[in-house]
């Protein structure tokens, strides 16, 4: 009886590690997805936001690198930065129709402290 127990046991931690790694793969396609949306409308910002169109550019390319990660600490970093992302899309908004971009910087400023620290912690673990 003990036997069985312990392979039910193996079989259902194995079920929730599979669960927990697809949790955390979601987040990280959210991410990619909507910086991928936001990289299509910051496009449309006029030419004095080139250098912040190379940088959500370059955040693009860091969210591609991410990976799944089971660390609790990487879950909050990633819904930090889905709220970080709808924030500066926000600002950024604003921008478009000509608002001054103060706000949007310091948005975009944020997110990319956000993902540094979500890509060192996936590089320390």
């Amino acid at each position: 009886m003990k036997r069985q127990t312990t392979g039910l046991f193996a079989r259902v931690m194995a079920l929730l590690r599979r669960k927990d790694k697809e949790q955390n793969m979601r987040l990280i396609r959210d991410i990619r997805r909507s910086l991928q949306a936001f990289s299509q409308k910051a496009s449309a910002m006029n030419g004095s936001y080139e250098q912040e169109k190379r940088q959500i550019a370059l955040l693009l390319d860091a969210a591609g690198q991410l990976e799944p990660s089971s660390d609790i600490t990487a879950a909050k970093l990633e819904q930090d930065i889905l709220m970080r992302i709808t924030e500066t899309s926000s600002a950024c908004d604003s921008v478009i129709v000509g608002k001054d971009g103060a706000e949007f910087r310091q948005r975009l400023s944020s997110l990319q402290q956000l993902v540094r620290q979500r890509g060192a912690l996936a590089a320390r673990g």
